[in-house]
């Protein structure tokens, strides 16, 4: 099954947060009791530096939530970068990829 792709838009020095639901290909919400998800930014695939969401799981709706402080948006370099969320289901130990996608950074003047 394809990763979904979705590009997002951060602005530096804002707070960040994105929704998304997890269906099965029949469209059906996952059930994401028995998981847990990380979330991170980068510059491209082999940079050193990565910036963390904060992740949340409202299990039972199959909703991810991921955030960034604006503390911390303020630090990310303003430009074109990557992200992804991947998920562990806790029982079986299968790791998945959720999403992935551009993460643009625009920069802020006023801070």
């Amino acid at each position: 099954m394809a990763v979904p792709v979705e590009n997002i838009t951060i602005e530096q020095g804002a707070d960040f947060e994105k929704v998304y639901t997890l269906k099965n290909p029949d469209s059906s919400i996952i059930d994401l009791s028995n998981y847990t998800a990380i979330a991170k930014i980068k510059r491209h695939s082999t940079s050193t530096t990565s910036y963390d969401f904060n992740v949340g799981i409202a299990s039972t709706v199959g909703q991810i939530t991921i955030s960034i402080a604006g503390t911390i948006t303020d630090t990310i370099p303003y430009g074109r970068h990557y992200y992804d969320i991947f998920t562990t289901d806790t029982l079986t130990g299968i790791v998945t990829k959720a999403y992935t996608g551009m993460a643009l950074v625009n920069s802020s003047i006023s801070l």
